[in-house]
C-alpha cells in the first residue's frame, strides 16, 4: 500500500546556522590547502595518536548512529534509520582498522598489515559514500511515498541486515584475499601510486556525485541535509590530503588528514546533539507553559481554583514551619448577578477582567497570591502579613475596585460595582480548611453589615465605616 506522504519535520537552518556550516566547510578546505607546503615536514606527535583518534572516531560514529536511531523512533521516517546504519557500519569497519594501524605503528610493520589497512581504508570510505547515496535516494523516495508502518520497519530491518552482512563479509574477504590485491599502502602507512592514479579519483568523483545529488534532491533546506553536505566536503578534503599531500607518515599533512577525518566523523554528532538539546528545551518550555495554563484563570490572568489550592497548601506549610503570620482575604463582588443579568455576560466578563487587573495591581509582593476561586469570588493570600497589614491591603483593594467606576445595574443601592472583603489571620495554628472557613465567615459578616465593607474574623466582628462613592 502506497500513498503520497509528507517528509517528517526536521528543523530548517537559520542564517546563523548556514553561516556556521559554510565556515566549517571552508575551514576544512583551507586546512587542506594550507597543508600542501608541509608535505614532508615531520611532526613530533606520538605515533600512537592515530589509533587513539580512530578509536575516538569509532565512538563518535556509533553514538551518531544511536542518536539517528532515536530520531527515527521519534519521526518514523526511515531515511533517519538508513543514515544511522551508514554511520554504524562505518564505525564497525573502523574497529579492525584500529588494529591494523597499531601494527603499522610498530617498529617492524608487516606488509600484510599494510595491505589489509590500505584496502580496508578504501572500502570503509567507499561504503560510507555509497550508503550516504542510499540515504539521499531514501529521502527522495519516502518524502513522496508512504508505506505502512510494518512495511517501513521491514525495509529498515532489511537494510540493516544487508549492511551488517556486507561489512562483516568485506572484513573477512580482506583478511583472506588482501594479499592478492594490488598494493595500495606501504608498510610505512603511505598510499601507493595505484591509489593516487585510480582509487583516489574514484572516491572523490563518488563523493562529488553524492554531494550533488544531496544538494539537488533536498536543496539543503533542512539542518540534517545542510550538515551532511558539510560532512561530504570534509570527507573529500580528507581523501585529498591523504592521497595528494601527505608524503611522509607523521608529517604535518598526514596529521591534517587525520584531523579532517575526525571532523567529518564528528560534526554531524555535534549538530544532532545540539538539535536534540533544542528540542528538549522546547519540550520543557511547552510543558511549563501548559502547566502554567492549567493553574491560571484565562479571563483575569490570576490563579484559578486549582492554582490557588496548590499554592495555598505550600504557603500554609511554610506558615506552620516558621510560625509567621499569614493573612487570607476572601473577596466577593457585591450583587454581581444583578450586574450580569442587566448588562449581559460579555460585559460581566469584561468587568471581572478589569477587577482582576485591579486586584493584581495591589498584590505586588513576589509571594502574594491572588486567585479567582469562583464566578465573582476571589481569594488573596498575604504571607508574612499581620492583621493590620491585611487591613491596609484590603482597603487598597476595595478602593481600587471603586475607582474603576463600573456603573452598577439599576435598582442596586450602590451606583458603582463594589466589593466586600473578609479577613482572617493565622500563625500556623489552623489547618487550611478552618482558615478558609474563618475568612468566609468574615466575608459573610461584611456583606451582612451592608456590603462594600471589610470585616475581620472576630468573636464580635469589627468593620471600618461604610464607604460610598459620590
Amino acid at each position: 500500500m502506497t500513498n503520497v506522504g509528507v517528509t517528517k519535520d526536521r528543523a530548517q537552518p537559520g542564517h546563523a546556522e548556514r553561516r556556521a556550516a559554510v565556515f566549517v566547510a571552508c575551514f576544512g578546505i583551507i586546512v587542506a590547502a594550507a597543508a600542501s607546503p608541509f608535505g614532508t615536514s615531520i611532526s613530533g606527535v606520538s605515533a600512537a595518536l592515530p589509533s587513539a583518534l580512530i578509536s575516538a572516531a569509532i565512538v563518535s560514529m556509533i553514538v551518531t548512529a544511536a542518536v539517528l536511531r532515536y530520531f527515527y523512533q521519534a519521526s518514523s521516517f526511515p531515511p533517519h534509520a538508513i543514515l544511522g546504519i551508514a554511520f554504524a557500519c562505518t564505525g564497525g569497519l573502523l574497529i579492525p582498522y584500529v588494529f591494523a594501524t597499531l601494527e603499522l605503528a610498530s617498529s617492524t610493520p608487516s606488509p600484510a598489515a599494510a595491505q589489509f589497512a590500505g584496502w580496508l581504508w578504501v572500502c570503509w570510505h567507499a561504503a560510507f559514500i555509497l550508503m550516504i547515496g542510499g540515504y539521499v535516494w531514501a529521502e527522495a523516495y519516502f518524502s513522496r511515498v508512504k508505506l505502512t508502518l510494518e512495511r517501513e520497519r521491514l525495509v529498515v530491518r532489511n537494510v540493516a541486515i544487508v549492511a551488517v552482512g556486507f561489512a562483516s563479509g568485506l572484513v573477512v574477504l580482506l583478511l583472506v584475499y588482501a594479499h592478492s590485491l594490488p598494493s595500495l599502502q606501504t608498510p610505512g602507512g603511505l598510499f601507493t601510486p595505484t591509489f593516487h592514479s585510480v582509487v583516489e579519483d574514484l572516491l572523490l568523483a563518488l563523493c562529488a556525485a553524492v554531494c550533488a545529488a544531496l544538494t539537488f534532491k533536498t536543496g539543503l533546506n533542512k539542518t540534517l541535509h545542510l550538515w551532511l553536505a558539510v560532512v561530504l566536503v570534509l570527507f573529500a578534503c580528507e581523501v585529498f590530503v591523504d592521497g595528494e599531500i601527505a608524503h611522509k607518515v607523521s608529517s604535518m599533512p598526514w596529521y591534517a588528514g587525520l584531523a579532517e577525518g575526525i571532523a567529518w566523523q564528528s560534526v554531524l554528532l555535534v549538530v544532532l546533539l545540539r538539535h536534540a538539546n533544542d528540542q528538549l528545551a522546547s519540550f520543557v518550555a511547552n510543558n511549563r507553559k501548559l502547566a502554567q495554563e492549567t493553574i491560571v484563570d484565562a479571563l483575569t490572568g490570576l490563579l484559578n481554583r486549582r492554582g490557588f489550592d496548590e499554592r495555598f497548601a505550600e504557603i500554609m506549610a511554610e506558615t506552620r514551619l516558621l510560625h509567621s503570620p499569614t493573612a487570607l482575604l476572601a473577596l466577593d463582588i457585591d450583587n454581581f448577578k444583578r450586574y450580569n443579568d442587566h448588562y449581559g455576560h460579555v460585559a460581566g466578563d469584561a468587568a471581572l477582567q478589569t477587577i482582576g487587573a485591579a486586584i493584581k495591581s495591589v498584590t505586588i509582593r513576589p509571594r502574594d497570591l491572588a486567585a479567582r476561586v469562583g464566578g465573582e469570588e476571589f481569594a488573596i493570600v498575604l504571607p508574612f502579613t499581620d492583621e493590620a497589614g491585611a487591613m491596609v491591603v484590603a482597603e487598597r483593594m476595595r478602593t481600587a475596585i471603586l475607582r474603576l467606576r463600573l456603573q452598577h445595574a439599576p435598582g442596586v443601592s450602590f451606583r458603582l460595582l463594589s466589593a466586600s472583603i473578609g479577613i482572617a489571620v493565622t500563625d500556623g495554628d489552623l489547618d487550611p480548611l478552618a482558615f478558609r472557613e474563618q475568612a468566609d465567615r468574615a466575608l459573610y459578616n461584611a456583606k451582612h453589615l451592608g456590603r462594600n465593607r471589610i470585616a475581620r474574623h472576630r468573636t464580635e466582628e469589627e468593620q471600618i465605616p461604610h464607604l460610598r462613592v459620590v
